[in-house]
């Protein structure tokens, strides 16, 4: 039973039949069908692809997923910064992203940001496009960013590509982060 209760939680976060987003996946599908008929590929980075950036600022937080995406629970002392790959062929051109999240809380927020950086320099990469839900208002649903305005859009392999998202903490369901999408040609 543990193993199934396991592999139901998995599916969940991945969105797979998350009734509390269905509008949404049927709006992705959509999406994706259109960029598609318009030539473009699609590559989805999930909640499970990013990672807290490991610190010792970061030693006693806690994080997790629940059944919308990834999420900081309350009780932690402030936001926690996660980083994940992104990978796209050489020479590819991002036509759009779009970014699902949730906030339904005030004094909480989410940032999204993708970026790319020298590989030789893991520093602090440079913004391709980004986005915050400050400001925004809080609503109990999720919600969409999208953008066709990509800073350096043609993707260069000499660089490294990463998806930023920086979520403060808040009652595991008030700010969660459910997945990026890009597509390109």
């Amino acid at each position: 039973m543990k193993k199934t209760s396991a592999i139901l939680a998995l599916l969940l976060a991945l969105g797979s039949f998350s009734l509390a987003s269905g509008q949404y996946d049927f709006a992705l599908r959509q999406f994706r069908d259109d960029m598609k008929a318009m030539g473009y590929h699609i590559l989805a980075v999930s909640s499970l692809s990013v990672r807290p950036i490991f610190s010792d600022q970061y030693q006693n937080y806690t994080w997790g997923f629940n059944e919308i995406g990834l999420t900081c629970p309350a009780g932690n002392p402030g936001s926690i910064d996660f980083v994940g790959p992104i990978s796209l062929p050489d020479g590819a051109v991002i036509k759009k992203v779009i970014a699902l999240y949730y906030d339904n809380n005030a004094a909480a927020d989410i940032e999204i940001m993708m970026g790319r950086l020298y590989a030789t320099d893991l520093t602090e990469p440079a913004s391709m496009v980004e986005f915050t839900s400050e400001g925004k208002g809080n609503q109990d649903n999720l919600r969409k960013f999208s953008s066709s305005n990509i800073l350096n859009p043609t993707i260069d392999n000499s660089y490294v590509y990463v998806l930023s998202v920086s979520l403060d903490s808040s009652t595991d369901l008030d700010v969660v982060f459910r997945g990026f999408w890009i597509a390109y040609e």
